[in-house]
């Protein structure tokens, strides 16, 4: 059995910089799975034999190609059962021609991966319920919109097309909006700086009510194996007009409150029925005050620190999903929440708390930090541009009670961890 793998030349070192990578790749080994990493070969990036010798040490054969051909040529010879993925957005045309020429289904809209507002369109055409509706206003338009013009408040305002939560506001009255209008122009300026102009505003309907997360692999017959739901907390959630992500949560408290049937039903309507198959699905979505469930997005990436949470919380390797026919009722270990630090305004990483750093480390909870920027006077992008974070935290305990009050601890000192200087 072969999970095969493609990363660009630049980002190879990621496989052997993370723990949770290797812990992934060994327990693959231990099932009798090999690990295949494609590369296109790229003259201006140099990979150092030091970084091969590393990757070959956590159990990766790692090749490289100058052209689809020496990929299908070199795929054709083995027999086993073979997984195909990316965790790249620019691999994912790539992966599916490959699984095409391996005779292997596809997804019938692949695109629907980078465009979540043709995700929305697909799904809400069948189950309008399900999905978050929106229209498009032109640039040109947008200084002569009128109160009556704007859906039903509150309401969600921002740039189009790849931008995260750049430039993303709620507005819940007409003078919110004109405030936001200003900064979506500047917004606009970013994008057209970094090639993402568009000539569009979106205004989409607010969806009450909390955030959640799953993972899940959908074969070539579209069975689902399925993980365990997350529950996200946002910036809006702090207090700051922002989307970006804050904090994830496994816990007992999230298993409770999400319906696992209405769960699968959700998904089955969803996903299944406009032909997604064949690939891992990160699965974004709300559950509002009536208790309906909302799709916010969907894409492929079921990486980073989504591998590490549930490995810790349930001892679960979703990358063996393609390769389980019945999957085990995993039971949790551990309660686990991943905090993500990000400054609220655009500024200068200036200093860290020490003595709020110390009373992290004392926590019972506590699990790992991961101090993304190390160094003072490092540049910051704002959250809302381009969602640079600092730090990421990890809480974990199997107590739950004791949980809890770390998880309180965390929300207090948050914003008093790390400071900036702020740029004028």
């Amino acid at each position: 059995m072969y999970l095969i793998g493609f990363y660009s030349k630049k980002n190879l070192s990621k496989l052997c910089q993370f723990d949770y990578y290797k812990k992934s790749f060994k327990h693959l080994q231990g099932l009798g799975i090999i690990i295949i990493y494609f590369y296109e070969e790229d003259e201006s990036v140099i990979v150092s034999p030091e970084l091969i010798d590393e990757i070959k040490e956590i159990g990766i054969l790692l090749v490289w190609f100058t052209d689809q051909s020496q990929i299908i040529d070199h795929l054709k010879w083995l027999s086993w059962k073979i997984c195909i993925n990316t965790f790249e957005e620019q691999e994912i045309g790539l992966t599916n021609r490959i699984k095409q020429a391996l005779g292997q289904k596809i997804t019938d809209n692949p695109e629907i991966f980078l465009n979540k507002h043709l995700q929305r369109e697909i799904i809400g055409k069948a189950y309008p319920e399900t999905t978050v509706q929106y229209k498009f206003i032109p640039l040109a338009d947008i200084q002569r919109i009128t109160e009556h013009d704007l859906p039903p408040l509150p309401c969600i305002i921002k740039p189009t097309v790849w931008v995260q939560s750049s430039g993303v506001c709620k507005i819940e009255s007409y003078d919110q909006y004109i405030i936001a209008l200003s900064k979506i122009l500047e917004a606009f300026g970013r994008l057209k700086y970094k090639k993402l102009f568009n000539q569009n505003i979106l205004v989409e309907e607010f969806i009450d009510g909390k955030m959640y997360t799953i993972d899940y692999y959908i074969d070539e017959n579209q069975n689902i194996t399925l993980s365990k739901p997350v529950f996200v907390t946002l910036w809006i959630d702090y207090g700051v007009n922002d989307f970006c992500n804050i904090a994830r949560f496994i816990s007992d408290e999230i298993e409770a409150e999400v319906d696992k049937e209405k769960l699968k039903e959700f998904i089955k309507k969803t996903v299944l029925w406009w032909g997604i198959r064949n690939t891992f699905v990160h699965h974004e979505f709300k559950i509002n005050s009536k208790w309906e469930f909302k799709t916010i997005e969907i894409n492929w990436r079921i990486w980073w620190f989504r591998l590490d949470m549930y490995q810790i919380a349930y001892d679960m390797d979703i990358l063996t999903f393609p390769f389980i026919n019945n999957i085990e009722e995993y039971t949790r270990k551990k309660n686990i929440a991943t905090f993500t630090l990000y400054p609220a305004k655009e500024c200068i990483f200036n200093w860290y708390n020490e003595s709020i750093l110390d009373q992290i480390y004392t926590l019972s909870s506590f699990y790992s930090i991961n101090k993304w920027v190390k160094s003072t006077g490092a540049f910051i992008w704002l959250t809302s541009n381009w969602h640079s974070r600092v730090w990421t935290i990890v809480l974990a305990n199997k107590n739950f009670q004791q949980f809890s009050k770390d998880i309180e601890c965390m929300k207090h000192i948050y914003f008093d961890i790390i400071k900036f200087k702020e740029i004028i």
